[in-house]
């Protein structure tokens, strides 16, 4: 019964992972890019077999939400205005209603409602800091923002893997410097470099020429 449920709740993360392609391919991607460097990291930095079974899950479906922010502002190059990002930070409201009578046994929706937290309570959409901070959505954190950095955008190149580590070092009030440390040493490992170079080369294949 216990692999079944199990079984079910793979099922449910792949036709949802799915749904998140339909709807936007790049989001389906970065959650790959993203669950990838986040179970590197888990995985270096000694967590157990449950706590990089729930980053893994929280990092494949991570962006579930941003599938009901309107497209306009999710697509859109430049800044945004207080109340189009008023609008984008509520992507971790609907991603917890969408998740939240799904049984998996495991913190995957809180770890993905607190992803966006800070150490310095500057984060969203609570505005918890410090240890209050899950160690799941910690690493989630990290995971994302080197995901988010390391890809292209309209409005500029992908950033170098020493560029994007240096920035994460310095915000070290918003990111955990445990987990930074760690990226960076998973990073230049043989399966971190790999990683990022599929990664890198998937992304830039979902863009397009």
């Amino acid at each position: 019964t216990e692999e079944r449920s199990r079984r079910m709740v793979q099922q449910t993360i792949t036709a949802l992972v799915s749904a998140i392609e339909q709807v936007d391919p790049f989001l389906g991607g970065h959650s790959r890019v993203m669950g990838g460097i986040a179970a590197l990291i888990a995985r270096r930095h000694g967590l157990s077999d449950a706590e990089i079974a729930t980053i893994e899950a929280a990092a494949n479906l991570a962006q579930i939400g941003k599938m009901f922010v309107p497209r306009e502002i999710l697509l859109k190059p430049g800044a945004l205005t207080q109340d189009e990002k008023f609008q984008m930070e509520r992507h971790v409201e609907y991603a917890r209603n969408a998740l939240k009578h799904i049984e998996f046994d495991l913190p995957v929706v809180e770890a993905i409602y607190q992803m966006n937290e800070r150490l310095d309570g500057k984060g969203y959409p609570r505005g918890i800091s410090g240890d209050a901070i899950s160690m799941h959505a910690r690493v989630l954190a990290v995971a994302n923002a080197f995901a988010a950095m390391a890809k292209p955008r309209s409005y500029r190149p992908a950033l170098p893997v020493e560029e994007v580590l240096a920035i994460l070092e310095r915000q070290n009030t918003s990111y955990d410097p445990e987990i930074v440390a760690t990226l960076r040493e998973v990073l230049n490992t043989p399966a971190g470099e790999r990683l990022v170079e599929q990664a890198i080369g998937f992304l830039m294949r979902l863009l397009g020429p």
